[in-house]
């Protein structure tokens, strides 16, 4: 019956779901060519519509979930001098330390960072890109669908318009977070702390009577648009000018090391 379902069930069933609608948005973006923000914002409607039409518009409330979703919140792995670590937060922290190993030590996540940052140099030296990338949306996707999965745990009911507008404060928090719009750069741990900041300022600005919602959408754009203004300007001349520094040190070394007349000084 419906009181009978598994959590291991419902959050592998959520993963799955995540990852063919993830594979979907990969084989348009890596084999199709389309760009990536317009794949994911045309699927992300064209998804909502058929969530709608499949459920009815139906609000899933909390007395016709499974018992186990309403004690989930509460539950700790363990206690520490009064510090709770509840299951929610260890299932993110789970996410955020095997997505930072992934990129810093496996060979898939250097890839991503090369693909990244430069697209055409990556294909010319062979690295696999279009696979890359097609597995890189399929990974967003399940981690969607695990986050879908934790939104319906927090909150105990979950409608069709569920997270409407959430990919706003998303982008405000990742690009906060130190990544780079253009692709190539970014940690998870930056993420976390873009995360937090949102988190702070939208619990600011909830204590802020008569704010209005237009006013925080207003607020994380700005955010938005400072921080990739900081990348592009800021951060953008001081690679250039260590790139530029680099340069110079390796044309010096060699000047020093080959012997006299056997380099052009210009080189």
């Amino acid at each position: 019956g419906k009181h009978d379902v598994s959590p291991w069930v419902a959050v592998l069933l959520a993963i799955g779901i995540g990852i063919v609608l993830g594979a979907i948005n990969g084989l348009l973006v890596a084999y199709g060519g389309v760009p990536a923000i317009i794949t994911t914002l045309g699927t992300l409607a064209l998804y909502r519509v058929v969530l709608v039409e499949i459920s009815n518009a139906k609000t899933v409330t909390t007395n016709s979930l499974p018992s186990w979703v309403g004690n989930m919140p509460s539950k700790s792995l363990f206690t520490f001098q009064n510090y709770d670590l509840r299951v929610m937060a260890a299932i993110a922290l789970t996410v955020l330390i095997c997505g930072h190993l992934v990129l810093r030590y496996l060979p898939f996540g250097r890839r991503l960072y090369a693909i990244g940052s430069n697209p055409d140099a990556a294909k010319v030296a062979g690295l696999p890109a279009q696979r890359d990338v097609f597995l890189a949306f399929v990974i967003c996707g399940a981690l969607a669908g695990l986050g879908g999965f934790l939104y319906l745990i927090r909150f105990g009911n979950i409608t069709v318009t569920a997270a409407q507008g959430l990919e706003l404060q998303v982008v405000a928090a990742v690009v906060v977070g130190g990544v780079s719009t253009l692709g190539g750069q970014g940690t998870m741990f930056g993420v976390l702390l873009g995360v937090v900041l949102i988190e702070v300022l939208q619990q600011s600005l909830l204590r802020w009577s008569g704010v209005s919602e237009f006013v925080k959408d207003a607020i994380l754009g700005l955010l938005i648009l400072i921080a990739i203004t900081v990348d592009a300007l800021l951060l953008g001349r001081l690679r250039d000018a260590w790139v530029n520094s680099r340069r110079k040190e390796k044309a010096q070394a060699r000047l020093a090391l080959a012997p006299e007349g056997a380099v052009d000084a210009n080189d």
